[in-house]
Protein backbone atom coordinates (compact mmCIF):
# COMPACT_ATOMS: atom_id res chain seq x y z
CA UNK A 1 0.00 0.00 0.00
CA UNK A 2 2.87 2.37 0.79
CA UNK A 3 4.41 1.83 -2.63
CA UNK A 4 1.12 2.55 -4.37
CA UNK A 5 0.62 5.80 -2.46
CA UNK A 6 4.20 6.79 -3.27
CA UNK A 7 3.48 6.07 -6.93
CA UNK A 8 0.58 8.50 -7.05
CA UNK A 9 2.30 11.25 -5.06
CA UNK A 10 5.42 11.16 -7.21
CA UNK A 11 3.41 10.85 -10.41
CA UNK A 12 1.47 14.02 -9.67
CA UNK A 13 4.76 15.84 -9.04
CA UNK A 14 6.24 14.37 -12.22
CA UNK A 15 8.95 12.37 -10.52
CA UNK A 16 9.73 8.68 -10.81
CA UNK A 17 7.40 6.80 -8.49
CA UNK A 18 8.76 3.29 -8.12
CA UNK A 19 11.00 2.30 -5.23
CA UNK A 20 13.39 0.69 -7.72
CA UNK A 21 13.60 3.12 -10.66
CA UNK A 22 14.56 1.88 -14.07
CA UNK A 23 18.14 2.55 -15.15
CA UNK A 24 18.71 5.86 -16.89
CA UNK A 25 20.34 4.01 -19.75
CA UNK A 26 18.13 0.97 -20.41
CA UNK A 27 19.93 -2.07 -21.68
CA UNK A 28 18.98 -2.75 -25.27
CA UNK A 29 18.42 -6.51 -25.70
CA UNK A 30 21.25 -8.06 -27.66
CA UNK A 31 20.58 -10.42 -30.54
CA UNK A 32 22.36 -13.16 -28.62
CA UNK A 33 19.88 -12.96 -25.73
CA UNK A 34 17.37 -15.81 -25.54
CA UNK A 35 13.98 -14.68 -26.84
CA UNK A 36 12.31 -15.87 -23.64
CA UNK A 37 14.36 -13.36 -21.63
CA UNK A 38 13.23 -10.39 -23.71
CA UNK A 39 9.83 -9.29 -22.49
CA UNK A 40 7.38 -7.27 -24.52
CA UNK A 41 7.65 -4.45 -21.98
CA UNK A 42 11.44 -4.32 -22.37
CA UNK A 43 11.09 -4.13 -26.13
CA UNK A 44 8.56 -1.30 -25.80
CA UNK A 45 10.77 0.57 -23.33
CA UNK A 46 13.68 0.28 -25.74
CA UNK A 47 11.52 1.51 -28.62
CA UNK A 48 10.31 4.50 -26.58
CA UNK A 49 13.92 5.40 -25.74
CA UNK A 50 14.84 5.38 -29.41
CA UNK A 51 11.81 7.45 -30.40
CA UNK A 52 12.50 10.04 -27.70
CA UNK A 53 16.16 10.28 -28.71
CA UNK A 54 15.00 11.11 -32.25
CA UNK A 55 12.48 13.69 -31.04
CA UNK A 56 9.49 11.57 -32.06
CA UNK A 57 7.50 12.27 -28.90
CA UNK A 58 4.07 11.70 -30.45
CA UNK A 59 5.08 8.21 -31.55
CA UNK A 60 6.57 7.54 -28.11
CA UNK A 61 3.24 8.54 -26.53
CA UNK A 62 1.41 6.01 -28.70
CA UNK A 63 3.76 3.22 -27.65
CA UNK A 64 3.23 4.09 -23.97
CA UNK A 65 -0.54 4.15 -24.52
CA UNK A 66 -0.49 0.73 -26.11
CA UNK A 67 1.80 -0.60 -23.40
CA UNK A 68 -0.48 0.63 -20.59
CA UNK A 69 -3.60 -0.69 -22.32
CA UNK A 70 -2.02 -4.16 -22.51
CA UNK A 71 -0.80 -4.28 -18.90
CA UNK A 72 -2.16 -7.19 -16.88
CA UNK A 73 -1.41 -5.95 -13.35
CA UNK A 74 -1.12 -2.79 -11.29
CA UNK A 75 2.65 -3.23 -11.04
CA UNK A 76 2.95 -3.29 -14.83
CA UNK A 77 0.78 -0.18 -15.12
CA UNK A 78 2.87 1.76 -12.59
CA UNK A 79 6.08 0.55 -14.20
CA UNK A 80 5.01 1.81 -17.62
CA UNK A 81 3.89 5.19 -16.27
CA UNK A 82 7.07 5.44 -14.16
CA UNK A 83 9.17 4.85 -17.25
CA UNK A 84 7.37 7.55 -19.24
CA UNK A 85 7.55 10.19 -16.50
CA UNK A 86 11.19 9.41 -15.67
CA UNK A 87 12.03 10.06 -19.33
CA UNK A 88 10.47 13.52 -19.14
CA UNK A 89 7.34 12.63 -21.09
CA UNK A 90 4.21 14.68 -20.45
CA UNK A 91 1.39 12.16 -20.67
CA UNK A 92 -1.47 13.32 -22.87
CA UNK A 93 -5.22 12.91 -22.33
CA UNK A 94 -5.36 9.53 -24.06
CA UNK A 95 -2.48 8.19 -21.95
CA UNK A 96 -4.16 9.39 -18.76
CA UNK A 97 -7.35 7.72 -19.96
CA UNK A 98 -5.58 4.38 -20.46
CA UNK A 99 -3.89 4.70 -17.08
CA UNK A 100 -7.04 5.58 -15.13
CA UNK A 101 -9.08 2.89 -16.88
CA UNK A 102 -6.54 0.24 -15.87
CA UNK A 103 -6.43 1.46 -12.27
CA UNK A 104 -10.24 1.21 -12.08
CA UNK A 105 -10.23 -2.26 -13.62
CA UNK A 106 -7.71 -3.49 -11.05
CA UNK A 107 -9.61 -1.98 -8.13
CA UNK A 108 -7.30 0.97 -7.43
CA UNK A 109 -10.23 3.40 -7.38
CA UNK A 110 -8.79 5.79 -4.79
CA UNK A 111 -5.63 6.14 -6.83
CA UNK A 112 -7.66 6.58 -10.02
CA UNK A 113 -9.77 9.31 -8.41
CA UNK A 114 -6.73 11.19 -7.09
CA UNK A 115 -5.00 10.94 -10.45
CA UNK A 116 -8.11 12.23 -12.22
CA UNK A 117 -8.49 15.16 -9.82
CA UNK A 118 -4.81 16.19 -9.99
CA UNK A 119 -3.97 15.54 -13.62
CA UNK A 120 -7.26 16.12 -15.43
CA UNK A 121 -9.51 18.39 -13.36
CA UNK A 122 -6.56 20.13 -11.69
CA UNK A 123 -5.02 20.99 -15.06
CA UNK A 124 -8.30 22.14 -16.57
CA UNK A 125 -8.34 19.37 -19.18
CA UNK A 126 -11.64 18.30 -20.74
CA UNK A 127 -12.14 14.56 -20.17
CA UNK A 128 -12.95 12.47 -23.22
CA UNK A 129 -15.44 9.61 -23.58
CA UNK A 130 -13.14 6.95 -22.13
CA UNK A 131 -12.20 9.05 -19.11
CA UNK A 132 -15.81 9.95 -18.31
CA UNK A 133 -16.92 6.32 -18.55
CA UNK A 134 -14.03 5.15 -16.38
CA UNK A 135 -14.78 7.78 -13.75
CA UNK A 136 -18.48 6.87 -13.65
CA UNK A 137 -17.47 3.33 -12.68
CA UNK A 138 -14.78 4.63 -10.32
CA UNK A 139 -17.13 6.98 -8.46
CA UNK A 140 -19.84 4.33 -8.25
CA UNK A 141 -17.38 1.93 -6.63
CA UNK A 142 -16.54 4.69 -4.15
CA UNK A 143 -20.23 5.35 -3.49
CA UNK A 144 -19.91 8.93 -4.81
CA UNK A 145 -23.03 9.00 -6.95
CA UNK A 146 -23.22 12.78 -7.32
CA UNK A 147 -19.77 12.80 -8.90
CA UNK A 148 -20.69 9.78 -11.02
CA UNK A 149 -23.85 11.52 -12.21
CA UNK A 150 -21.84 14.62 -13.10
CA UNK A 151 -19.62 12.51 -15.37
CA UNK A 152 -22.70 10.76 -16.75
CA UNK A 153 -24.32 14.11 -17.55
CA UNK A 154 -21.11 15.13 -19.30
CA UNK A 155 -21.33 12.06 -21.53
CA UNK A 156 -24.94 12.74 -22.46
CA UNK A 157 -24.31 16.46 -23.06
CA UNK A 158 -21.42 15.72 -25.39
CA UNK A 159 -23.47 13.01 -27.12
CA UNK A 160 -20.89 10.35 -26.29
CA UNK A 161 -22.07 6.75 -26.14
CA UNK A 162 -21.84 5.40 -22.58
CA UNK A 163 -20.25 2.03 -21.93
CA UNK A 164 -22.52 -0.80 -20.87
CA UNK A 165 -20.38 -1.12 -17.73
CA UNK A 166 -20.79 2.53 -16.74
CA UNK A 167 -24.57 2.39 -17.36
CA UNK A 168 -24.90 -0.72 -15.22
CA UNK A 169 -22.72 0.81 -12.50
CA UNK A 170 -24.68 4.04 -12.05
CA UNK A 171 -28.10 2.35 -12.16
CA UNK A 172 -26.96 -0.28 -9.67
CA UNK A 173 -25.46 2.43 -7.46
CA UNK A 174 -28.74 4.32 -7.24
CA UNK A 175 -30.72 1.12 -6.67
CA UNK A 176 -28.43 0.00 -3.85
CA UNK A 177 -28.91 3.36 -2.14
CA UNK A 178 -32.69 3.15 -2.58
CA UNK A 179 -32.75 6.09 -5.02
CA UNK A 180 -34.89 4.19 -7.48
CA UNK A 181 -36.38 7.14 -9.38
CA UNK A 182 -32.90 8.55 -10.00
CA UNK A 183 -31.89 5.13 -11.33
CA UNK A 184 -34.95 5.19 -13.58
CA UNK A 185 -34.05 8.70 -14.76
CA UNK A 186 -30.60 7.51 -15.83
CA UNK A 187 -32.18 4.52 -17.56
CA UNK A 188 -34.45 6.82 -19.58
CA UNK A 189 -31.54 9.06 -20.59
CA UNK A 190 -29.53 6.02 -21.67
CA UNK A 191 -32.44 4.57 -23.66
CA UNK A 192 -33.06 7.88 -25.44
CA UNK A 193 -29.39 8.52 -26.19
CA UNK A 194 -28.44 5.10 -27.54
CA UNK A 195 -29.49 1.53 -28.24
CA UNK A 196 -27.23 0.10 -25.55
CA UNK A 197 -28.38 -3.26 -24.22
CA UNK A 198 -27.62 -3.49 -20.52
CA UNK A 199 -27.19 -6.63 -18.45
CA UNK A 200 -30.30 -8.65 -17.56
CA UNK A 201 -29.48 -8.15 -13.87
CA UNK A 202 -29.59 -4.37 -14.35
CA UNK A 203 -33.07 -4.43 -15.93
CA UNK A 204 -34.29 -6.94 -13.37
CA UNK A 205 -33.01 -4.88 -10.43
CA UNK A 206 -34.65 -1.75 -11.79
CA UNK A 207 -38.03 -3.36 -12.55
CA UNK A 208 -38.08 -5.01 -9.13
CA UNK A 209 -37.18 -1.80 -7.31
CA UNK A 210 -39.77 0.29 -9.15
CA UNK A 211 -42.60 -2.20 -8.65
CA UNK A 212 -41.82 -2.69 -4.96
CA UNK A 213 -42.16 1.06 -4.42
CA UNK A 214 -45.41 1.33 -6.36
CA UNK A 215 -44.02 2.85 -9.56
CA UNK A 216 -45.77 0.31 -11.77
CA UNK A 217 -45.93 2.39 -14.97
CA UNK A 218 -42.19 3.03 -14.79
CA UNK A 219 -41.55 -0.66 -14.08
CA UNK A 220 -43.62 -1.69 -17.10
CA UNK A 221 -41.71 0.81 -19.24
CA UNK A 222 -38.36 -0.73 -18.28
CA UNK A 223 -39.77 -4.21 -18.90
CA UNK A 224 -41.04 -3.18 -22.35
CA UNK A 225 -37.61 -1.82 -23.29
CA UNK A 226 -36.04 -5.06 -22.07
CA UNK A 227 -38.38 -7.09 -24.31
CA UNK A 228 -37.93 -4.73 -27.27
CA UNK A 229 -34.14 -5.09 -27.13
CA UNK A 230 -34.22 -8.86 -26.85
CA UNK A 231 -32.70 -9.03 -23.37
CA UNK A 232 -35.21 -11.50 -21.94
CA UNK A 233 -35.04 -13.76 -24.98
CA UNK A 234 -31.23 -13.92 -24.84
CA UNK A 235 -31.36 -14.58 -21.10
CA UNK A 236 -33.84 -17.44 -21.55
CA UNK A 237 -31.74 -18.98 -24.34
CA UNK A 238 -28.57 -18.74 -22.26
CA UNK A 239 -30.21 -20.57 -19.37
CA UNK A 240 -31.65 -23.50 -21.33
Amino acid sequence: MIKRRAFLCKFVRRRPFSSCPLPLEPQTPSFSSPASQITQNEMCFSLVEQLISRGLFSSAQKVIQRLISQCSSVSEVTSAADFAVSRGMNLDLISYGCLIQKLVIYGEVLMAEALYMHCIVGKGLEPDRNLLNSMIICYCKLGKLEEAKSCFDGLIKLKFTPWVGSCNAIIKGYCVQGRILEAYGCFCEISEASHIVQDFACYNRLVDGLCQRGFLDEGVHVFDVMIERGVLQRFMCANH
